[in-house]
């Protein structure tokens, strides 16, 4: 039994920006995505549509959850490049995203098109989040339901407090997969400093994406 991921998500405060800033988020967006696909993956398919929703699937879903974070950290690192207003930094540059575990029946060209276990969990959860709610899984294992739950809402609560420049950090750290020494010498900062910020919420992200992936290894059995 093959199962997926299908991530359903939209992005945060995005009418609220101006048409030009939207066009670089979009950017932003899609350069992410090639990012991933660039780093070892199975391909990921991936589509915008209603201007800022868009939906990807997973070939594997043991990783949907990192992606999910890979997502939400790069869009959050971007901010460093822009001069909002201190009481605006939180509403910008975040995605709220629901991730379904499941089956797939079959895949369109157009992914609203496409049908299965998968894209059901994925719809229903992101139908069911609050305007507040960033992050959600679905799976077809009730249990697991239960434990991510509580997961998904304490990875929440780390990205939204991580600064622009501990988001950046985090970012690559996952993205690369390198150690603490190179990622310091291609960012050219210490050591210290990226360890500094991992302990800020990077680590725990990890051992939350641990897990979620154990459980997924444990239901693919």
């Amino acid at each position: 039994m093959a199962m997926y991921g299908v991530i359903t998500g939209d992005i945060v405060g995005f009418t609220k920006l101006t048409v030009k800033d939207r066009n670089h988020l979009l950017d932003i967006l899609q350069r992410i995505i090639a990012k991933v696909n660039e780093s070892g993956y199975k391909k990921i398919e991936f589509q915008m549509y209603r201007g800022d929703a868009f939906q990807l699937i997973i070939p594997q879903a043991v990783y949907s959850l990192r992606i999910a974070l890979l997502i939400r950290l790069g869009l959050i690192a971007s901010r460093i490049t822009f001069n909002y207003p201190s009481e605006r930094k939180n509403s910008v540059w975040d995605a709220r995203l629901s991730i379904g575990i499941g089956e797939i029946d079959y895949i369109k060209e157009n992914l609203s098109l496409s049908d299965g276990e998968a894209f059901h969990y994925s719809g229903r959860m992101f139908d069911m989040l609050k305007k507040s709610d960033r992050l959600a899984v679905r799976t077809p294992w009730q249990e697991t339901n239960v434990e991510l739950e509580v997961e998904c809402f304490m990875a929440d609560t780390i990205i939204r407090r991580l600064s622009g420049k501990q988001a950046s950090i985090t970012y690559q750290y996952m993205l690369e997969n390198i150690t603490q020494k190179n990622l310091a010498e291609d960012m050219g900062i210490s050591p210290q400093a990226i360890n500094k910020s991992l302990q800020q919420g990077g680590n725990a992200l990890q051992e939350f994406i641990k897990r979620f992936e154990t459980l997924m290894e444990k239901h693919n059995r």
